[in-house]
């Protein structure tokens, strides 16, 4: 009898422990006990949730530097920075900015797999503070929901959500905080407890290591994203077809992007802010079909000036 009851005992012992040791730590992995209980933008996106998650990390590059590595995840982009072979189909993730995924704008649609058979949602953006991805997912088909409709009486909803700030020397403080909710709501928690957590934070400590790496360097803390940056900004620096340098413009002003395929027509952007110095990008653009995003210029594009009212020729 006495044999059965720690046999019993055991397993109960070990789930106490990690519940009372464990799992605290693993849900506040850097953050400061300010940091867990803030409030950040965008916690109210998920009423009464049933799971939440803050970590967080230092990282040597400003917060202008650090930004372009978020806006341009995803699977088939930039991928994750964490283990490829789980979230990216081992193709490895980016190790340099690309212009081309810079453009991510509110309501865009971010593959978590390959073959885009799930993604996130854009749900908030704030450049250079807060980025915020949302699933919303019925089970067990994986399918998106809108949540602002009826909910499938099984599913999972979440967000991902990043918040960086300046720090003094001149870093980042980046703090990741996840909240979800799920039906059935026994099924989702002991799911969350067992296996969503732990695996959380296996890939964001592994994330927040690669971001560290990609983004430091010699420098005092500008790092290679910012020198990357830098550079593809004077490359866009070329004069053509007698139009003003690409990398400079005003507001009002607009941005053609050429076609990359015979007959596909060009592109074309009003420029509604600008967010570097001196007319340098990146800028706040509105795109010839409405939607608005912060815009890094590649080669194909070039600046014309015009009144704001005025059209591109």
């Amino acid at each position: 009898m006495s044999t059965v009851i720690r046999r019993a005992a055991l397993p109960a012992l070990a789930a106490g422990a990690y519940a009372a040791l464990v799992r605290p730590r693993l849900l506040r992995w850097g953050a400061t006990a300010e940091e867990s209980a803030a409030v950040y933008p965008g916690d109210d996106l998920v009423q009464d949730a049933t799971a939440q998650s803050t970590m967080a990390v230092s990282l040597p590059a400003p917060p202008e530097e650090v930004w372009p590595w978020l806006v341009q995840m995803g699977c088939g982009r930039g991928g994750w920075y964490s283990w490829d072979l789980l979230d990216h189909g081992g193709r490895p993730s980016a190790d340099r900015i690309h212009l081309e995924w810079q453009e991510t704008a509110l309501g865009d649609h971010l593959p978590t797999v390959p073959g885009g058979g799930s993604c996130f949602l854009v749900e908030m953006l704030d450049k250079p503070r807060t980025l915020i991805l949302r699933a919303d997912l019925e089970l067990p088909s994986g399918r998106p929901f809108d949540p602002r409709g009826p909910r499938p009486k099984a599913y999972t909803d979440g967000i991902w959500a990043f918040h960086l700030r300046s720090l003094p020397d001149g870093g980042t403080r980046l703090v990741v905080r996840t909240r979800g909710r799920g039906s059935p709501a026994m099924a989702d928690r002991l799911v969350a407890w067992l296996f969503g957590e732990p695996a959380h934070f296996i890939m964001q400590h592994r994330q927040f290591r690669n971001l560290r790496r990609r983004v430091s360097g010699d420098g005092g803390g500008r790092g290679p994203s910012g020198q990357r940056l830098r550079s593809a900004a004077r490359a866009c620096g070329k004069r053509r077809n007698g139009r003003r340098n690409s990398t400079k413009a005003n507001v009002g002003d607009w941005i053609i992007v050429r076609g990359h395929q015979v007959g596909e027509p060009a592109r074309k952007a009003l420029v509604l802010d600008i967010h570097g110095t001196d007319g340098t990008p990146p800028y706040v653009v509105e795109w010839d079909d409405g939607h608005v995003s912060t815009y890094f210029p590649a080669a194909d594009a070039v600046v014309e000036a015009h009144a704001a009212t005025g059209r591109p020729s």
